[in-house]
């Protein structure tokens, strides 16, 4: 093509002007050599002061790329892979996750991150069928993941249920879930609906769930090897904070920072989307702000989006000992956009969590609606 017929002009001359500069060096030391054999070291040191700047000017052009033609630079962009959806409309309108950088979602603790982390891999796993869609969890045990999993897919409140283990110290569907698969119970038609359909998205591939304690640099070699094996989607890490390097930093924000970099070189290096969870100070009594993100490192300079989530109903309980708020089982949750390199700004969609059943549903759709 005409593209490739330029650069391998370009890389013939660039070729050239080294074997060049190669003699010249050569010549040069030889000068300066025999100024030195002769005594006369300050002449040496002078000559080579004077030369090296013009013996580094002759490869000085091959710091340039090929320009690139306007048609080679359409192909280019043509070759750009469109942003995966969320599965939510109300966020789809104004965010995707893109292929190649970091999508951060950020929160406090209680506000419901991992449980819309977790949501975001079934989403995806639904919408795009043919991929595989990796979640990393660096906070909790795969077997807790797959119970909240298996809660969200069954999609049912199970409280009619709850005098059926009356040694339980409290109930709830967590509970109530984890009592039925040890004691290898098979009559709620649900709950057997749910591990179905949990089994059919762990055993075709469709979703991955490991929580091995790689530092960044395994997980960025094992992630090289993965993308080559098989067709990957997207990779969701939770959280940033609970990673570690292999190498020594100063304190923990420079840790943090080293790894969010080097999970940006992930992300470039194989051209996936990162979905990654941040935890925002708990100390913090205001709606997330950008500004908070630097206190924990500087993540927002690595990510090309970052969507906070924030939970009203979590504030109120703090605020008022739950004397409101805890008997209340579906809440809102705020998402709002806080950075976005291709996109608005402090856009906000509101999703419906219910408490129970760990399911996050779009306000704007039917809010009993389970796309599983």
């Amino acid at each position: 093509t005409e593209e490739s017929l330029e650069i391998t002009v370009e890389r013939l001359r660039t070729n050239k002007e080294k074997e060049t500069q190669t003699r010249e060096i050569k010549k040069l030391l030889s000068e300066a050599k025999e100024l030195q054999d002769k005594g006369e070291t300050d002449k040496a040191l002078e000559l080579l002061d004077s030369k090296v700047k013009e013996v580094k000017t002759i490869t000085t052009s091959g710091l340039l790329p090929p320009v690139m033609s306007f048609k080679a630079l359409q192909e280019e962009i043509s070759t750009i892979p469109p942003a995966y959806k969320t599965g939510y409309l109300s966020l789809d309108k104004f965010v995707g996750f893109t292929p190649g950088a970091i999508t951060l979602i950020a929160g406090r603790p209680g506000h419901g991150k991992t449980t819309l982390l977790y949501n975001l891999l079934l989403e995806m796993s639904r919408l795009y069928p043919g991929e595989s869609f990796y979640y990393f969890t660096y906070e909790e045990p795969v077997k807790n993941l797959a119970i909240k999993l298996l809660n969200r897919l069954t999609a049912t409140d199970l409280s009619g249920h709850k005098g059926e283990y009356p040694d339980k110290a409290k109930f709830n569907n967590y509970e109530f879930i984890k009592a039925y698969i040890r004691t290898e119970r098979t009559d709620i038609a649900e709950l057997e609906e749910g591990k179905r359909k949990l089994q059919e998205l762990i055993d075709r591939g469709r979703i991955k769930i490991i929580d091995r304690n790689y530092s960044v640099e395994e997980l960025h070699t094992l992630l090289a090897y993965l993308n080559k094996k098989e067709k990957i989607g997207a990779i969701i890490i939770d959280y940033i904070q609970r990673m570690r390097t292999e190498r020594r930093t100063q304190d923990k924000r420079t840790e943090i920072a080293h790894i969010s970099d080097q999970v940006l070189q992930i992300a470039k290096d194989s051209g996936l989307p990162i979905i990654l969870g941040a935890q925002l100070n708990r100390e913090a009594t205001a709606k997330p702000r950008l500004e908070n993100l630097k206190e924990a490192g500087n993540l927002e300079e690595d990510a090309n989006t970052v969507i906070s989530v924030y939970n009203d109903s979590r504030e109120q309980e703090e605020n008022s000992q739950g004397e409101t708020y805890k008997g209340v089982r579906e809440v809102e949750l705020e998402l709002k956009v806080l950075k976005n390199r291709e996109g608005e700004v402090n856009q906000v969609a509101t999703l419906l969590f219910d408490k129970w059943t760990g399911v996050i549903t779009d306000k704007e759709t039917n809010p009993g609606y389970n796309p599983f």
